[in-house]
């Protein structure tokens, strides 16, 4: 069993209304059973209703207006993502459920099938039950394991390669209680 790992940028304003946000970076990585790293993917995808990046989003995130600009819109990212995955066998996760609840909302927005599957683990929530340790977000779970952060927070391949370092600590746990 291999387990995707996803994080997402997605538009934002100081104020966030959730249905207007579009993701604009999609961060994956593909583990093994073990938690060992088989792969990595990142794509900036270009947002179709709030087409030009907030300062607010853009200093977060440090994606660039022209980094955006030029990416494919979300059904080609999609698409670039379900070919690199090819024909791997994987379960979708996420730190947290925003990731996957903003992919079925752009699904929606573009017309397409969500295609990640049916099966989603919420990484938080099982670090959280296989550790006895609080929920805490991805980078507070860093700090809290007396770790450095790997890359710039806030951008979709940095932090999904940060969950797939913590998931490697669960991953037995997980395996085994799923059999």
């Amino acid at each position: 069993m291999n387990y995707l790992i996803v994080d997402l940028e997605a538009t934002c304003n100081i104020v966030n209304q959730q249905d207007e946000m579009e993701t604009i970076e999609i961060g994956a990585v593909l583990c093994d059973e073990t938690g060992d790293v088989i792969d990595t993917f990142d794509t900036f995808v270009k947002p179709i209703v709030n087409p030009i990046l907030s300062d607010f989003c853009k200093e977060l995130t440090t994606i660039r207006q022209e980094d955006v600009d030029n990416a494919p819109f979300f059904k080609a990212a999609m698409l670039s993502l379900l070919a690199w995955l090819g024909d791997k066998k994987y379960v979708f996760c996420s730190w947290g459920y925003y990731d996957k609840q903003q992919l079925l909302l752009d699904c929606a927005r573009h017309g397409i099938v969500f295609p990640l599957g049916t099966k989603h683990y919420n990484l938080k929530n099982e670090y959280a039950r296989l550790t006895g340790k609080g929920r805490h977000g991805i980078s507070n779970t860093i700090k809290a394991l007396g770790w450095e952060w790997e890359g710039q927070l806030h951008r979709g391949i940095d932090d999904a390669k940060n969950m797939a370092r913590v998931f490697k600590l669960i991953a037995g746990s997980l395996n085994a209680t799923q059999k």
